[in-house]
């Protein structure tokens, strides 16, 4: 699962967490932990959708450490695709 690979990363101090202090690491895994534990998504859509006709998709998010989220939304499928 995606997730196991950051808590990795953070936990062993790897790529871009390399710089941090043990200490240091060890903490932002507790916020990130608690993140995540507060954080649902939920989408919405049709089952399927006739090809090069428009369609609604609706998605709800809730959570991360306070009343605030952070949110990505693509337009392009193709954009979806590659991450």
């Amino acid at each position: 699962m995606a997730i196991n690979k950051h808590y990795k990363a953070i936990e062993q101090g790897l790529k871009d967490y390399e710089p941090l202090e043990a200490k240091v690491r060890k903490a932002l895994m507790k916020d990130v932990k608690a993140i995540d534990k507060n954080t649902r998504i939920e989408i919405e859509a049709s089952d399927a959708v006739a090809a090069g006709k428009t369609f609604k998709v609706t998605v709800r998010t809730v959570g991360g450490r306070g009343p605030h989220s952070g949110r990505v939304l693509f337009t392009d499928v193709k954009s979806i695709a590659v991450q």
